[in-house]
């Protein structure tokens, strides 16, 4: 199975000081639209989240000191009600993704957590060279 990240429109919902930019404060900010393919289909789709907020999210779980990996869920500032995006093991080790504003159910489709790494570590690639661009930081320092 393939799993995918897509992220474009990267931009700052208001003007961030020298300041906020050398701290985590940037997740507040920093807004893109996220596509996310499973087997090169849209599974989800939206616009202005919080993509730094994301990237640090998926990089604290994925980086577990105790390596006891938990069900991965995002939520957002943003939108506090529901989950936007979660990677849910199942008993036989296997994961699938899911999210209240998925465009299809991907809940027979099974991941490896080697998959989810991989389209993981292409989306904070693509987040860091934007803001990198854009803002001109390396958020790697910031993790």
């Amino acid at each position: 199975m393939t799993l995918s990240f897509i992220c474009n429109n990267i931009t700052s919902s208001q003007p961030i000081s020298k300041k906020e930019l050398r701290n985590r404060s940037i997740t507040a900010y920093v807004e893109g639209d996220l596509e996310i393919h499973v087997n090169k289909k849209l599974f989800f789709k939206e616009e202005g989240l919080l993509l730094v907020e994301l990237y640090f999210s998926l990089k604290t779980w994925l980086s577990s000191k105790n390596k006891i990996i938990e069900d991965f869920r995002y939520e957002s500032m943003d939108f506090e009600e529901e989950h936007i995006l979660e990677f849910i093991e199942r008993k036989d080790r296997t994961w699938y993704i899911h999210s209240e504003w998925q465009l299809f159910s991907a809940k027979n489709q099974s991941l490896s957590f080697i998959e989810i790494e991989q389209a993981a570590n292409s989306f904070f690639l693509s987040i860091e060279e934007e803001i990198e661009k854009i803002f001109n930081l390396n958020i790697r320092r910031l993790t």
